[in-house]
């Protein structure tokens, strides 16, 4: 549930760390002259037990990615950043962000139907691209989940149910669902 002040919590969904009401309260305790938008992620540093400080790590979900998938590499984990794939990953990553994951809201929280439109048009086109990638290879990138898997996911997940239905921005085909490739 997202309120003025970022994405709030309840009695149902209390805030497992701080128990805080929403992100706002948790980036004002953690960063009191933060100056930006509260948003989720958030990745945090717990108190640790020398006594080190809580902190904001990051709120950007690319990095966090990253974060975590360099610590999967410590174990047996899959490494979601390979390095003979980076560079593919990275501009998937900035196409599928621009055109499908930052396009739903775009047209969702347009103010003119000209920019609807354009980002109705960037949604349909990239799910068009998704698509196609995915009817030539298991992944996005290839034969492995790299982050660009992760940054998709999330919005297609929603894509039926949220950004096709309340934002009306499916593109073409009007629903995730009608992707032969992209729904599996």
């Amino acid at each position: 549930k997202s309120t003025k002040g970022g994405w709030s919590f309840d009695d149902m969904h209390p805030d497992p760390i701080f128990n805080k009401k929403d992100l706002f309260e948790v980036y004002k305790m953690l960063s009191p002259d933060y100056k930006g938008k509260c948003t989720a992620p958030l990745l945090i540093k717990k108190v640790d037990n020398n006594g080190q400080k809580s902190a904001i790590v990051s709120n950007e979900s690319k990095d966090i990615v990253r974060m975590i998938s360099s610590l999967s590499k410590v174990g047996n984990g899959m490494d979601l950043y390979p390095n003979n794939a980076k560079d593919e990953v990275d501009a998937t990553n900035i196409w599928i962000h621009e055109m499908i994951n930052n396009g739903v809201y775009r047209a969702g929280f347009s103010t003119s139907q000209g920019a609807f439109d354009r980002a109705c048009k960037d949604v349909g086109e990239g799910l068009e691209r998704a698509d196609q990638l995915l009817k030539e290879r298991k992944y996005l990138n290839g034969e492995d989940v790299t982050e660009s898997d992760v940054f998709l996911f999330p919005t297609a997940i929603r894509f039926d149910a949220v950004y096709a239905t309340l934002f009306r921005c499916g593109g073409k085909r009007g629903r995730l669902a009608s992707y032969e490739h992209l729904k599996r």
